[in-house]
């Protein structure tokens, strides 16, 4: 219990030093994964993902996304391709094409888990290409509850983009992960979400759903 109290006052306490719940809109996300085993070390991972913006009413992004993670002496490493369609504020969609690297390093503090992803992304656009870096920090609880195995976690996203060279977008998470059967997973998490564009900044409350089958 004293871990969850721990988790919960540190993820208000980063939340509320931002102008918390203050953003303009609410959205909901959803993310469907599907994960191939080829041994234990290498797998193939097909991930479909859904966005709806204005209160979660109108649906603006999806992607699909096709890789392999391996792992190689602790790393995993993670090279994938997205195919991205997102509709833009004037009502227009647009494609982005959006190959990727990822090293995850993971380790233990005490009984929490801890991991680290980095990922290089270069982002293809009609006309124009970019060059962006992320870095996810993401600690998960020693608790498990029911039957399900319900597990909190917290984490934070950070983005560096090469183009204007600045972070301009953070993902704060917390959010639970819980184990359906042996080839189902399934959570949620609330993520708040900045953007920034010129000198402003921008804030999202997210509800993300996500589920994933694994055979």
């Amino acid at each position: 219990m004293k871990h969850v109290s721990f988790i919960v006052f540190l993820f208000f306490a980063l939340v509320i030093s931002q102008p918390a719940f203050a953003g303009n809109d609410w959205e909901w996300r959803h993310t469907t994964t599907i994960k191939a085993p080829l041994s234990e070390d290498l797998s193939i991972n097909v991930n479909n993902m859904e966005w709806f913006k204005n209160d979660a009413s109108e649906h603006y992004y999806h992607h699909v996304e096709v890789g392999i993670d391996w792992k190689v002496d602790g790393i995993i490493w993670g090279f994938y391709l997205r195919e991205k369609e997102s509709e833009s504020s004037s009502g227009v969609w647009s494609w982005e094409h959006r190959p990727h690297l990822n090293a995850t390093f993971k380790w233990n503090m005490g009984d929490i888990k801890l991991s680290d992803r980095s990922r290089l992304e270069y982002r293809i656009f009609a006309g124009d290409n970019k060059w962006r870096y992320r870095n996810f920090l993401k600690a998960v609880l020693p608790v498990k509850w029911t039957e399900y195995k319900i597990t909190p976690y917290i984490g934070d996203e950070v983005f560096y983009d090469f183009d204007v060279d600045e972070l301009n977008m953070n993902r704060l998470h917390l959010g639970i992960s819980a184990k359906l059967t042996d080839s189902i997973k399934a959570g949620v998490k609330y993520t708040f979400e900045s953007v920034k564009s010129g000198d402003n900044w921008t804030d999202k409350n997210i509800i993300w759903s996500d589920i994933t089958y694994s055979f």
